[in-house]
């Protein structure tokens, strides 16, 4: 018998994988000049007319003035709002005088708003309506204003989230004297033991379009100090 003899082949298939290395390069460039620090601003406000509106005195609340409602509160800060002027008539406060008492419901009232305001973790400006007046005639005192703001300090520096606006917009005052006002009353109001942040201002509505101008405000106030450090220059129509 014839034999048949099968030859089986196998065929081996190689491959090979390459690997693909990407190398990035990092470009620094360096600058002449001293790098920035992007610095986000810290207070983004809100002002609302409210217990400095209108012109009877005492006055009814609701009728003649109001306080920011909590409803009105929560929808800025829920906006991203954080700090909330908040201002008054000083003739409501104290009636009568600088050195009179407090006016016992509109002083619960300003403290209870300021109160809701910092409790959402918000800062609550406390703004003296009043245009460095007091039924309407200009002040003329010094001490007189600065032992005012002594004593509404003393009812709020323990609550770090109250900033002090001294006075809002003086107008149809030297500089010099105005400058005056605000040294004595922070002065004051650091002589108490508050550290808050003070708002300070100039005449002429202390806008910062004539600041460096026909004001008279940098040259008044070049030489203002605060012994905490811890102020800014106020322009109440920006």
């Amino acid at each position: 018998p014839a034999t048949t003899t099968t030859t089986t082949k196998t065929s081996t298939t190689t491959s090979t994988t390459k690997t693909s290395t990407t190398t990035t390069k990092t470009s620094t460039t360096t600058s002449a000049s001293p790098s920035a620090t992007v610095k986000k601003f810290k207070l983004y406000g809100v002002n609302e007319s409210c217990a400095e509106f209108g012109t009877a005195i005492p006055g009814v609340l609701g009728t003649d003035y109001t306080w920011p409602a909590p409803s009105s509160i929560d929808y800025f800060v829920g906006k991203g709002f954080n700090t909330f002027r908040v201002a008054f008539m000083v003739e409501r406060l104290t009636p009568g005088s600088l050195t009179a008492s407090y006016d016992s419901a509109y002083m619960a009232s300003l403290k209870s708003t300021v109160s809701y305001i910092t409790g959402k973790g918000a800062y609550a400006v406390l703004d003296p309506h009043n245009y460095l007046r007091f039924n309407g005639a200009v002040l003329n005192d010094a001490n007189l204003f600065a032992t005012w703001w002594k004593n509404l300090a003393n009812e709020f520096k323990s609550n770090s989230r109250v900033i002090f606006d001294l006075q809002n917009e003086p107008y149809g005052i030297d500089a010099g004297v105005v400058a005056n006002f605000m040294q004595t009353a922070v002065n004051g109001i650091r002589s108490v033991g508050a550290t808050n942040l003070i708002l300070v201002e100039g005449t002429a509505w202390s806008g910062a379009w004539s600041w460096t101008s026909s004001s008279g405000n940098a040259n008044a106030f070049a030489s203002f100090t605060d012994p905490a450090n811890n102020f800014a220059i106020g322009d109440s129509n920006s």
